[in-house]
């Protein structure tokens, strides 16, 4: 960590990046985003849904799952990038930012399999 310190304090040309080569206009030609390669983690879920918003959905050609997950994903990116600019380095921003790529598992707390919902009424 130190190491990392040190070397962000340094101005750029006093880094050594000799044994790096040079990127040439075939390699940008060959290169992908960044983003193509990430592939975030998929959590199921259990949520209640408007029958008529769930055939809307399933209208398209697409996976009506993938069609709903980019429909969210394409909200919850609006909603970072509103936030990023009403508090511009704020933390939220940040930790909105970071939470995307974060690896870490989500707990959940689950009901015991009893027959009953959450407030006790039997199901159906």
């Amino acid at each position: 960590m130190q190491n990392l310190e040190k070397l962000a304090a340094l101005p750029d040309s006093e880094i050594d990046t000799s044994d790096i080569p040079e990127w040439t206009a075939e390699d940008f030609a060959r290169s992908v985003p960044l983003s193509n390669l990430y592939k975030p983690r998929k959590m199921q879920i259990t949520t209640r849904i408007d029958a008529d918003v769930v055939e809307w959905l399933k209208s398209s050609e697409s996976p009506y799952q993938s069609r709903l997950n980019s429909i969210l994903r394409n909200a919850m990116h609006a909603a970072i990038k509103k936030t990023a600019k009403a508090h511009p380095g704020g933390l939220l921003s940040k930790t909105l930012g970071v939470a995307k790529r974060s690896s870490h598992k989500a707990t959940t707390k689950r009901a015991p399999k009893t027959g009953r919902t959450p407030r006790g009424k039997a199901k159906r």
